[in-house]
């Protein structure tokens, strides 16, 4: 049961026989901590045992079978019923990943459709290619996605209503000590989402530049469009400890300031627009209204 190279971690086979099920068994069996393999054999193969027991590979993560034949490959992955454990970085030639997308099972194997970007200018490569970046289309056409127009009206509608008249906002003007200080706020505002959103686009570059030859709602990696960022960040920080737990708990404070501001926002309206229209002899005082708000935000 590989003796003194048990802990052996990268295993390469150049192979010119027949795929032989009990040879790979045998290496799950004997190098239990294997976390690289690559196999090489351009040979026709045919065999049509179908009763081969599934075979186990509970470290590996990463899966080279470039140059191999087709019917290597299908015997190794979908006859055999091989079963990889982990996230595994699979190496195989395109004209073969819709077979081997269509016989890993979802819990067993997430297929990693990793492409490497090669720097900024690639990734705002891949996007022009892709027609995803167009700063200077002047089309008055309505059909359109986006043009100048529809990103400066759109935007500024969309912005002043945020930040004139949405009660969450309106309420954090509110709580600051004069006019002044409002505007500044305002000021301070506008940049850090001005900021934001343009990270947001460079996001979105990296994810289409990562994913633009493998579709992951074809592949089955993901159930909804909106899966797709969790699943580039889980992809290509899940190497360093911690950070898509960082991402995680990112996403989670970002929507509970939105629920928190959301929350309050009801509790001043029931007391200012509904108790006191209701009850406009039985006002509380100012601690009584803040003690019943806080109550309201909890429930």
């Amino acid at each position: 049961r590989g003796g003194l190279f048990k802990y052996v971690r990268k295993f390469s086979l150049h192979d010119e026989r027949s795929f032989e099920h009990e040879f790979f068994l045998q290496i799950s069996h004997s190098f239990p901590f294997i976390e690289e393999l690559s196999l090489r054999n351009y040979q026709q193969q045919k065999n049509n045992n179908q009763q081969w027991s599934i075979i186990q590979y509970s470290r590996l993560n990463k899966l080279d079978l470039v140059y191999i034949h087709e019917d290597y490959v299908e015997q190794f992955l979908i006859d055999t019923k091989t079963c990889l454990l982990n996230n595994v970085f699979l190496c195989v030639s395109y004209d073969y990943l819709q077979k081997v997308t269509e016989n890993f099972t979802r819990d067993a194997m997430r297929v990693n459709c990793f492409s490497d970007a090669g720097g900024i200018k690639k990734v705002f490569e891949i996007a022009m290619d892709g027609q995803r970046i167009n700063f200077f289309n002047i089309s008055f056409d309505p059909t359109i996605r986006y043009t100048i127009w529809t990103a400066l009206l759109g935007g500024t509608c969309y912005a002043s209503s945020c930040a004139c008249i949405l009660q969450t906002q309106t309420q954090r003007y509110m709580c600051v000590s004069s006019t002044r200080e409002a505007q500044k706020a305002v000021w301070i505002n506008t940049f850090m989402c001005v900021l934001l959103i343009l990270l947001c686009g460079v996001v979105g570059l990296l994810i289409h530049a990562k994913y633009h030859d493998c579709d992951p709602l074809k592949a089955k990696l993901v159930s909804r469009a909106d899966q797709l960022y969790p699943l580039f960040v889980m992809e290509t920080f899940s190497r360093f400890p911690g950070l898509t737990g960082l991402f995680i708990a990112a996403v989670m404070s970002g929507s509970l300031s939105s629920i928190s501001s959301g929350v309050n926002s009801i509790a001043a309206v029931i007391m200012e627009d509904i108790w006191k229209t209701l009850a406009p002899n039985r006002v509380p005082s100012d601690e009584l209204q803040t003690t019943i708000a806080k109550f309201m935000c909890m429930r």
